[in-house]
C-alpha cells in the first residue's frame, strides 16, 4: 500500500508553468483576432446588404459601392472603406454564361500582435448580386 502512494505525482510546478503559458498564448492570441474576425462579419454583413437590395442586379457599379458604403457607416464605426478608396476593394464581378453579377470585395487586414509582429489576414469575399440569388454564406 505505502509503494503505491510513494509513485502517484502530480505536475510539477515547471510543468504547471509551461501548461499556464500556453493558455495564456492562446486566450492572448484569441483576443488579438476576435476584433479582426468581427470586422470582417460586419463588412460581409454590408456587403449582402447592398446585393440584396431591389433592382440591385441593374444599378451601376457606383450605385453598389455607394449601397455597400452606407450600409457598412450605418451599422458600424469601420473606417477602412471611404468613397476615395472603395474602387480598390470592392469591384463588380461581370457575369460569365448563367452566372449572376457579383459583388467581390477583396481587402487585407494588419492587427498588432506583439510588439513588432502583426497579424496579416486576407478576405476574400463574393457575394451574387440580387435577392433570388443570395444564399447564405
Amino acid at each position: 500500500m505505502r509503494n503505491l502512494t510513494s509513485k502517484q505525482r502530480g505536475i510539477t510546478f515547471l510543468g504547471f508553468l509551461i501548461v499556464m503559458g500556453v493558455i495564456a498564448l492562446v486566450v492572448f492570441l484569441a483576443l488579438r483576432l476576435y476584433p479582426v474576425y468581427y470586422e470582417k462579419y460586419q463588412v460581409v454583413n454590408a456587403l449582402k446588404g447592398a446585393a440584396n437590395q431591389p433592382n440591385a442586379e441593374s444599378m451601376p457599379k457606383s450605385e453598389l459601392r455607394r449601397l455597400f458604403l452606407r450600409n457598412l457607416t450605418a451599422t458600424t464605426n469601420i473606417d477602412r472603406f471611404n468613397k476615395s478608396n472603395i474602387n480598390q476593394y470592392l469591384q463588380v464581378k461581370s457575369p460569365k454564361k448563367n452566372e449572376p453579377k457579383k459583388l467581390v470585395l477583396v481587402y487585407e487586414i494588419r492587427s498588432p500582435f506583439f510588439q513588432d509582429i502583426e497579424l496579416v489576414m486576407n478576405f476574400n469575399q463574393e457575394v451574387p448580386i440580387g435577392k433570388s440569388r443570395s444564399g447564405g454564406e
